[in-house]
Order: C-alpha cells, then structure tokens, then sequence
C-alpha cells in the first residue's frame, strides 16, 4: 500500500501542473487520472482489507448518487476524497509524510522544468486599482497567479509541517528559507493568499499550545466552516462596495454574481460552479462546497470537522490544528477544497478525516495522546 500511496500522490500533483500550463483546465485529463487512481485504490483497499468507516461509505454513495442525478462532476471531488483517504490512513505516518513532501516538491519544481525547457513561458499581467497602480504579476508559465502561489504554499508548508512533526535537526532551517522564498515570490507575483497562510501556520503553531487551553478558542476552531461562510456570505453583499472590491480582488462582485445565479433546488442536489450562468469558477470554498457539493454535503462536512477539531484539540495536536486551520483560511480566497490537486488539501482532507474519530483508523507511528 506504501507503494501506492507514493505513486497516487505524484500522480494528483503531476496532474495538479499539467492542467494549469499544457494542458486545458476543461481538458478531460483531470478526471481520467482521478478515475484511475480511484479505481486503483478501491481494489488496493479490497484486498488490504482497509477500515473504511460506515459513514464516509454512505457519504461516498451520497455524493455518487448526486452526481448520477444532477450530473455534477464536483460530486466526483467529493467521492474521490472520500475513498483516497482511507488509503493514506493505511500507511504510517512517517511514510505518508515523506511521500507528501516529494509529491509537493515535485509540483514545485515541475513548474520551473517547463520554465526552464521553453515548455511554457514566465508571462507578467499588469493591472491598476486603487490601491496599487500598475500591479504587476509574474506567472511563472502557469495559467494564474493563484495556481503558482497555491503550489509553493503547498510546497512551503508541507515541509515545514513534516520538519516539525518529525523534529529534524534543520527544521528551523527549513521554515526560514520556506518564509523566505514565500516572501520573495509574493514579490513576484504580489499573490497575498499563499503568504498570508503560511504566516498564519507559522503563527498558530507557536500560539497554539497556549490557545487550545481555552474552551472559546476550541469552540471557534470547530465551527470554522460555518464561521468561514458567514463571512463569505457577508462579502458577497459587499458587490458593490466599490473600496472593498478593490482591497479583495473584484471577490464581492464575484461572489455576488455567483449567488444571484444559485437557485434553491442547487442547494438541495448541488450544481456544478462551471454550469452557473454567471461565472465559470468562484474563488471561495465555502460558497463551492455549499453549492458543489450541496447542503447535505456542507452540513455534515462541517460536524465532521468540528468532531476532528474537537479530537486533535483534546489530543494536544497543536501542529496538526495550526495546519489545518491555516488551509481552512486560505480556502477563504480560493477555490481549494473540491479542486482535490494540491498536495496540501489532500494532507488537510486527510487529518480532517482521521481524526474525525476519537479512535483513529489506520497505520500510525505516533498518535499524540
């Protein structure tokens, strides 16, 4: 299974690249490769004899049956999570760790290979608002300023998460060139979301320890999707606040024209972002999730998120927290949580899952008590 794991995981961020430089968003490679590591994964779960728990079976068929009703390919996000995860918890921890951090690193320096073979090309995208007159943005060959940042922060904070949780010799070492090649790549692009994150790991994982002693800050680190989407709703009736559009990046408008195109049945059997007919994506997880996945989907997401938050909390898993809550905040500005590429939403999906139990599946090394 370890095997597989390594291969999966290089697989979801080999992909994760392609589709963001060669190969069309829309292109149907996407989807293949996912079908193909689940069906992989399902027989290599079959005949390890995995412990998938009851609910994440039924959540599974739930996703899958709306995905067959209302032909939304987001449900395949969904089914998809549900079914590697297991996977993962089957392996150490050690293992999983290491072969998270090649797979992030391998996305990394996927991008700067084509860079440097001319098989894409370093393109700047200048702008004007307000605030800033002429913003310029260095793509690094990708299709989008936020896909490189969503990469190196992928890449920042999965190393610095395994220096940490594994205690090497040079993990202060590590965090500060990851700090600092963040920093010097907002330079580049002026992409705040992946470096606001990473300062937000960084921080609560030197604060945590002290915070998770209080009963409100565990409280609010387990209703954080709900907490997430009130403030996304609160943006989006912001549309025309012509200041704040500015300050965030038009997102108000963006999510303004998103909802006015959501109808009540979307909720109930979810719809796809790309079938809307106001805007092909929207750059917000909560507003993906509620109307992707539907409200079903978003409710028990977020019991079993707070069952996991309240579950590393009492376990003492500071790191753990601090990680997880950083992804969840990022996911704020971006559509992340069904965009299952990025090494480290898989890594965020994967703690969320485990230890929504209070008796963890799977293969552990060190389980914090």
């Amino acid at each position: 299974m370890t095997a597989w794991v390594n291969v999966a995981l290089l697989a979801i961020a080999v992909n994760a690249v392609l589709i963001q430089t060669i190969v069309p968003e829309d292109s149907p490679l996407r989807n293949v490769v996912r079908v193909g590591v689940l069906a992989i994964t399902v027989a290599a779960l079959y005949l390890r004899r995995a412990i998938v728990p009851v609910w994440m079976v039924i959540l599974a068929l739930l996703s899958f049956s709306l995905l067959l009703i209302a032909g939304n390919t987001d449900q395949l996000s969904i089914v998809f999570v549900l079914l590697l995860i297991p996977a993962l918890w089957s392996i150490p921890e050690l293992a999983l760790g290491k072969a998270a951090v090649r797979a992030a690193l391998l996305s990394f320096i996927l991008v700067f290979v084509f860079l440097a073979t001319g098989v894409t090309q370093n393109e700047v995208l200048v702008s004007s608002t307000a605030l800033v007159m002429d913003r310029e943005r260095w793509t690094f060959g990708t299709d989008g300023v936020p896909f490189f940042m969503n990469i190196a922060y992928s890449a920042a904070a999965v190393l610095i998460y395994f220096a940490f949780r594994w205690n090497t010799r040079s993990r202060w070492v590590v965090a500060a060139g990851a700090l600092a090649a963040m920093f010097y790549y907002y330079t580049q692009t002026n992409g705040r979301g992946g470096l606001v994150a990473l300062l937000i790991f960084c921080g609560l994982a030197i604060v945590m320890p002290l915070a998770i002693r209080s009963k409100i800050v565990r409280v609010l680190l387990a209703i954080q999707p709900a907490i997430y989407l009130a403030i996304s709703l609160w943006i989006a009736s912001q549309r025309y606040v012509l200041s704040l559009n500015e300050t965030l990046s038009y997102r108000p408008s963006l999510y303004g024209a998103f909802l006015e195109s959501v109808q009540p049945l979307d909720l109930l059997w979810s719809e796809t972002v790309k079938q809307t007919s106001t805007v092909s994506t929207v750059d917000n997880s909560y507003l993906h999730l509620l109307v992707g996945g539907g409200i079903v989907i978003f409710v028990a997401f977020s019991v079993i998120f707070a069952a996991s938050m309240m579950n590393m909390s009492s376990r003492g898993m500071t790191l753990e927290l601090a990680f997880v809550t950083a992804s969840m905040a990022y996911a704020v500005s971006e559509s992340i949580l069904l965009r299952v590429e990025n090494i480290f939403i898989v890594y965020t999906w994967y703690l969320i899952l485990r230890y929504a139990m209070k008796q963890p599946c799977g293969s552990t090394d060190r389980v914090p008590a």
